[in-house]
Formats: C-alpha cells, structure tokens, sequence
C-alpha cells in the first residue's frame, strides 16, 4: 500500500517538475512571427542557457536559476541588445517581445 501511495504522489508531483523554470513566449518583427530557428541566449549569471524558435516563432527554455537574466535573440546575423528578465524558483515565466530594428542595424526587443 505504501508504495502506490509514494508512486501516485510522485505522478501527481511530476507536472511541476516538468513545467517549473521554464521561460517561454514568441518572438515577431512586426506584426509576423520571425520563424523557425532564431537563436535564443538567456544568461543568468555565469550560466548560460540556448535555444530556438519554432516554426511559429515561439521558444522555451529551461532555465534552472532563479533571479535576473538577460535574455537575447540572434536575428538577421546579430544578436539584440540584451533584455533584463526574471526566472522564477517554480513557475513558467511568459515574454513575448516584439524585435524593432535600429538605424544602425541592430534589434532592440520590446515586449508586447
């Protein structure tokens, strides 16, 4: 009996696992969703953690530290200014920013 009461806690418990500190959102430049396979660089720390976007132009990273990051996009052959953003200890964090380009070609990211 004991071990389907641990087993059954640890079903129950799994979806938080596999959903905490996960930093996610879409990346569009105007109003179009830049595609599939935009860099993503999110630094907290001494840590640095990557990804891409989909063909929707959405992305989700793990990130397993809690506190300030700074999070960047690699489009159209440069990386955007960095954006200051929170991971939370537990829960999903949401960003969705809009790329805008600058006179001088680089992209800062807005958040919509």
């Amino acid at each position: 009996m004991k071990k389907i009461t641990i087993m059954l806690s640890l079903i129950l418990l799994f979806p938080t696992f596999a959903f905490g500190k996960q930093i996610f959102g879409s990346l569009k430049e105007g109003n179009t969703a830049v595609g599939e396979g935009v860099g993503i660089r999110i630094k907290c720390g001494d840590n640095e953690h990557t990804g891409q976007t989909d063909v929707y132009g959405s992305y989700s990273v793990f990130v397993p530290n809690p506190g300030r990051c700074a999070f960047q996009v690699y489009y159209g052959g440069v990386w955007s200014q960095p954006y200051d953003i929170y991971s939370d200890e537990t829960d999903p964090v949401r960003y969705d920013f809009e790329l805008v380009r600058e006179s001088d070609g680089t992209f800062v990211l807005k958040r919509r």
